[in-house]
C-alpha cells in the first residue's frame, strides 16, 4: 500500500494525535502508542500503521506502557496489515475485535466553498473549551469527568501552538454540535463531531462539516482527512468524502 495520500492520512493523524498527547512510543514507522492520559480507551490509541513482524514485543511493549501509566487502551490496524500472526499476538493480551472504521478524504483544492443557511450559527469558540465540550458529553455517552479530561488535553494542545480549531454550532444561543479541525502545512483532519442526541439525524452535524471545510480551504488546506464510523461513512459521502482504507479497532476482553 504505496499511496500519497494515505501518507498524508497518517501524517495528518499522528499530527492530531501526537499533540494531545503527554508520551509517545514510537516504533520505526511500523506502530505509534499515543498516551493522552484521558481515562478512557479511545483516546489511548496504538495505531499499527506497517506490516508488523515482531508483533509480540510491540504489543507487549504497549501493555506496559500503557500499564506503568495506568491508562487504558485500544490498538487500531489498518485492514490490509492484519495477520493471523497479529490476531494471535492480539489475543495472548486478551484483546478481541471491536468495531469498524473507515479511512476518508477529500481533495479540498478541487471543490468550491459550501453554502451554509444564514440562519445556522457556529462559531469558533478559540481556547475556552466548555461550551465545545457540551454537545461532545452527550454525544459521545461519556462522563463529564473524562469529557473534562478531553477538553484539558485539547487545551494543553492549544497553548503548545498546535493549529487546532474547536468549533460549535449553536440553537437558540445552546451549544448543540462539534467539532475538531487540525491543520498541518497544507492538509487537515475533523475529529470529534459529536451533536446531542435530541438534535441527530436534523443535518446540524453536515453544516458544522461543511463549515469547517470552508474554513480549512480559508487557511489554505489542500486535503481534509477523516476517520469515520461504520454509521457515519454515508453521511460523509454526501459531502464527497472518498474511501481510503478500513482499520479495525480491538479492545481488552472484558
Amino acid at each position: 500500500m504505496n499511496d500519497p495520500l494515505i501518507d498524508l492520512f497518517y501524517k495528518a493523524e499522528d499530527y492530531f494525535f501526537r499533540s494531545i498527547s503527554k508520551e509517545c512510543l514510537d516504533f520505526d514507522g511500523l506502530a505509534t502508542a499515543y498516551l493522552t492520559g484521558v481515562d478512557t480507551e479511545h483516546d489511548n490509541l496504538v495505531f499499527i500503521r506497517k506490516s508488523v513482524d515482531a508483533t509480540d514485543e510491540i504489543l507487549n511493549q504497549c501493555r506496559d506502557f500503557y500499564k506503568i501509566n495506568n491508562a487504558p487502551w485500544n490498538v487500531v490496524i489498518t485492514e490490509q496489515f492484519i495477520s493471523s500472526k497479529l490476531e494471535r499476538s492480539l489475543k495472548n493480551i486478551n484483546f478481541s475485535f471491536a468495531g469498524n472504521s473507515e479511512a476518508m478524504f477529500i481533495a479540498l483544492n478541487k471543490q468550491n466553498k459550501t453554502d451554509i443557511p444564514d440562519n445556522i450559527d457556529i462559531r469558533s469558540v478559540g481556547d475556552k473549551l466548555d461550551q465545545w465540550l457540551q454537545p461532545l458529553i452527550g454525544a459521545f455517552d461519556l462522563t463529564f469527568k473524562v469529557m473534562r479530561q478531553y477538553a484539558d488535553v485539547h487545551e494543553m494542545a492549544l497553548k503548545n501552538k498546535a493549529n487546532f480549531h474547536h468549533f460549535t454550532l449553536f440553537i437558540d444561543k445552546a451549544p448543540i454540535s462539534s467539532l475538531t479541525l487540525s491543520l498541518q502545512t497544507h492538509i487537515a483532519r475533523i475529529h470529534d463531531v459529536g451533536t446531542l442526541p435530541e438534535y441527530q439525524n436534523k443535518g446540524y452535524a453536515t453544516d458544522l462539516v461543511k463549515h469547517a471545510m470552508n474554513e480549512a480551504i480559508n487557511m489554505g488546506a489542500e486535503y481534509c482527512f477523516l476517520e469515520a464510523s461504520e454509521s457515519g461513512i454515508s453521511v460523509y459521502q454526501k459531502l464527497d468524502f472518498k474511501p481510503l482504507f478500513k482499520n479495525k479497532t480491538y479492545s481488552l476482553v472484558g
